[in-house]
């Protein structure tokens, strides 16, 4: 299992969140699938759900999921963020970690009869 693949798993354990987007916007996702569609090749470029860099002084990691919006966004994304902090922890990685972590939906539970509507 790659980390992207294991860290990814890791997101989708997490209360709140419905489903990781891949790192990149979608028009970029969606060339890439042209791209591949119309450039044979032996291996088809995987999605990227999490994008992890290293260089030479820090380490980069960029996500983005969709909320079910049964967590307070904000609690999510801090929530997502220490989970990443703490499967990276044993990393060597040289510097400082910079977690990104964008909620590109909420998808609010149905309201059942007789309750107040999702805000």
């Amino acid at each position: 299992m790659t980390d992207s693949a294991r860290l990814r798993s890791l997101i989708l354990s997490l209360d709140g969140v419905h489903t990781v987007y891949p790192a990149d916007p979608a028009w970029k996702t969606t060339a890439r699938r042209v791209r591949n569609a119309l450039t044979p090749e032996d291996r088809p470029t995987e999605l990227e759900y999490v994008r992890l860099r290293n260089d030479t002084t820090s380490k980069t990691l960029m996500v983005r999921v969709g909320a079910d919006g049964t967590v307070p966004t904000t609690r999510l994304a801090r929530a997502i963020a220490a989970a990443l902090r703490a499967a990276l922890d044993d990393d060597s990685a040289p510097g400082p970690l910079k977690i990104t972590v964008e909620i590109s939906s909420i998808r609010y539970p149905p309201a059942t009869p007789g309750t107040a509507p999702a805000p």
